[in-house]
């Protein structure tokens, strides 16, 4: 074979050498220091070309790096006579399959070892590291180091060795290694003890064969047996669960679901605290019931099946109602409620009064001890309502029905008024400016012909209502001088008296009494009594009133804007007329001559109108239908000691002389002048009290009818 030496290949050279006469396979130069083999004539045209550079090869194409193989088939293939051994690269295996391997290792034909682009690998049998494998992956080592074993690390820094045999702190068995910490995780030593330093979560069920021990203290243990489950501590049982769910603290046989039992001289107690300070935020004990009853019961002794407490007991009771019972069954004893160290509301055993600021009601005046409040300053009670509402204190007879609240006190707070109710009817108001006023016009008498005030005393006089709007019939006067001349003027003194009051009754010692007593009187039936007022014209008002609200923590006064209903007197508007029957008007504009601009007008009239209260009847006296006595047997008195009454005497004396009539001499000079009261309203008498009165105001209209008279004949004389 000749070779050439020193000479130099032209670039314009296709080809220096043809490999044994053939046409189509050249050496060709196409590049500094290259050498190119290719199957063309064109030393450019690329069909399966081999580059070769100073320290790169190339086959398929140029190379980048030091060994490239490009091609659109296999790129790297091992073969023996009959069988692929190594490939690299995608391609079809034997049976012509696209193969997704980046890198296969085969034997006689078959995939062992099949390394993906996506890096993930496939072992087909046995993998050994460090020696020959007897299973699937087998690592054997022979380090002792903490650092030998199968070393598992994190982005991040944390790593961990799987280690067998004794291995730095591990004396045999398997361990997991913290490298970063230096310290064992996990063991299992050679007998099957495993070993966790540190906390064990577990998503799955653990199976015990019966005890769960603290390590070096063989008394402490949770034990699982066949019907309950233990918890010892100090070799003393501490808590139990039985097979009916039953709970037992210190109770080896629980006979409730939660069953405590300690052996103490010292205060025990069941505590819950929650150290939330949200608003939110509670604690307690909740007890709920479909079907019957709930209760809490103190002290050792039972309640019966019923739920209701034995004698010595106490207990607290939630019915199957929805009721709530604290209850004790000394009939002595009594129920305290305390805050701050102090006793605030005490129920007294046995007989049920109640104090709120005292631990004895029952010092108080019988009949009033069944609340009383006692405070070493001020003592009160507040009814609070809405800006329109009412608060109301109410007296009930007892009975049942809408007739059982016959007595009311009742502050309206839309109205600003105290209103007073008697027999189920309201009878006085004291309003807003503290006028004392009857509910019903014309129809309540202040005291009676029995029962008197003493003296009145007022910065003017009594007004009667005089309006004419109020009055029909209106003649004159038929008493005058003649009526008052018929009349005896007198004076007196009124007797005198004395009387006792009992302050206490005398009792005898006795049982307790009972005696059939009045529930109600037997009433003859009545048709209601119907007067006349005039109507009324609800209206809403707009008002204004001063608050203080809390803004922002300052104390702000704010005039607040409130729609208030009032009633006014309803009116109707009628056509006022002269003596001749004439309507009455009055000039609005007068008449307009014709100017020059101006129009001329007439003067324009209206109607003067006239009000008049437009009237109703209403319901003075309701109607009363006819009604049986009913009684009852009542509580007289209980079982007392003998007492003798307490008396104390007072006197009444009427030594001031009083000048006036005689009422029963006035009735006689009516009926001399053939009138009855009802001709004169200034004679009263009170049928109930078999008593005579005067309404000396009424003498008034006569006294000035008899002035006029007398002046009428003075002036006859004088003219004589």
């Amino acid at each position: 074979m000749a070779s050439l030496k020193g000479s130099t290949v032209a670039s314009s050279y296709k080809s220096l050498l043809k490999l044994n006469g053939n046409t189509d396979t050249l050496v060709a130069g196409t590049g500094s220091n290259a050498i190119q083999i290719v199957h063309s004539d064109d030393s450019t045209g690329v069909t399966s070309p081999l580059f070769l550079n100073t320290d790169r090869l190339g086959i398929g194409g140029q190379p980048s790096v030091a060994l490239e193989v490009k091609g659109d088939g296999d790129r790297i293939v091992v073969s023996s006579a009959d069988y692929n051994l190594v490939k690299i690269g995608a391609f079809g295996d034997s049976g012509g399959a696209l193969d997704v391997g980046f890198i296969n290792l085969l034997e006689d034909g078959t995939e062992r070892i099949k390394l993906l682009a996506d890096g993930d690998s496939f072992f087909t049998n046995n993998l050994g590291i460090g020696g020959t494998p007897s299973s699937q992956l087998h690592i054997t080592q022979s380090g002792t180091d903490t650092a030998d074993g199968i070393r598992l690390t994190r982005d991040g820094g944390e790593s961990f060795n799987l280690m067998v045999g004794t291995i730095g702190q591990t004396a045999g068995g398997f361990s997991i290694f913290d490298i970063t910490d230096n310290a064992v995780r996990l063991s299992i030593d050679t007998s099957g003890n495993i070993n966790i330093p540190q906390k064990l979560e577990i998503g799955g069920d653990v199976v015990v064969s019966e005890y769960i021990k603290h390590e070096g203290d063989t008394d402490t243990n949770i034990r699982f047996q066949t019907d309950h489950i233990d918890l010892t501590t100090a070799n003393t049982l501490a808590l139990r669960v039985d097979n009916n769910q039953k709970i037992g603290i210190g109770v080896s046989s629980p006979s409730e679901f939660v069953d405590i039992e300690k052996s103490d001289n010292t205060h025990r107690a069941l505590q819950f605290t929650n150290t939330n300070a949200g608003s939110g935020a509670s604690g307690g004990f909740k007890a709920t019931s479909n079907a019957g009853t709930l209760f809490m019961r103190t002290f050792a002794t039972e309640f019966t099946t019923s739920g209701k407490n034995v004698a010595g007991s106490s207990q607290l009771l939630s019915t199957a109602t929805g009721g709530l019972v604290l209850a004790t069954t000394n009939g002595t004893a009594d129920m305290s409620f305390w805050t701050n160290s102090t006793q605030r509301l005490t129920i007294e055993g046995d007989t049920g009064d109640v104090g709120i600021g005292t631990d004895d009601p029952s010092f108080a005046d019988v009949g009033g001890d069944n609340l009383v409040i006692v405070d070493s300053a001020n003592a009160g009670i507040t009814l609070r309502s809405s800006t329109g509402g009412n608060s109301s204190i109410y007296f009930a007879k007892g009975d049942t029905g809408t007739d059982t609240y016959k007595g009311i006190i009742q502050y309206s707070n839309s109205d600003n008024e105290f209103r007073f109710w008697t027999n189920h009817q309201i009878k006085l108001k004291i309003n807003s400016t503290g006028d004392i006023l009857p509910a019903v016009d014309n129809a309540q008498d202040l005291g009676s012909s029995s029962l008197r005030f003493d003296d009145i005393f007022a910065e003017s006089g009594t007004v009667n209502s005089s309006d004419e709007r109020l009055k029909d019939n209106i003649a004159d006067s038929s008493l005058g001088l003649e009526f008052i001349n018929a009349l005896r003027p007198v004076e007196y003194k009124f007797k005198d008296y004395t009387y006792d009051i009992e302050k206490e009754k005398a009792v005898e010692a006795e049982e307790a009494v009972y005696e059939t007593v009045v529930v109600k009187e037997a009433v003859e039936a009545k048709e209601a009594v119907m007067g006349t007022r005039q109507k009324t014209v609800s209206k809403e008002v707009e008002k204004t009133k001063t608050e203080i609200v809390e803004e922002d923590g300052k104390y702000v006064q704010k005039e607040i804007s409130y729609t208030e209903t009032v009633e006014e007197p309803q009116y109707e508007e009628v056509n006022l007329y002269d003596e001749d029957g004439n309507k009455i008007q009055r000039l609005v504009s007068e008449a307009i001559e014709a100017v020059e601009g101006v129009e001329a007008k007439d003067a324009v009239y209206e109607d003067v109108l006239h009000k008049i209260p437009v009237m109703e009847e209403y319901e003075v006296e309701p109607a009363v239908e006819a009604v049986e006595e009913i009684t009852e047997e009542r509580l007289v008195s209980e079982a007392i000691e003998a007492k003798d009454a307490v008396m104390e005497t007072k006197e009444k004396t009427f030594a001031r002389t009083h000048f006036g009539l005689i009422a029963q001499e006035v009735e006689q000079v009516l009926k001399d002048s053939s009138l009855t009261n009802n001709d004169f309203a200034g004679l009263i008498y009170d049928e109930d009290a078999d008593r005579y009165g005067i309404r000396y105001h009424e003498l008034i209209s006569p006294l000035i009818k008899a002035v006029q008279e007398l002046s009428a004949k003075v002036t006859e004389l004088e003219n004589k």
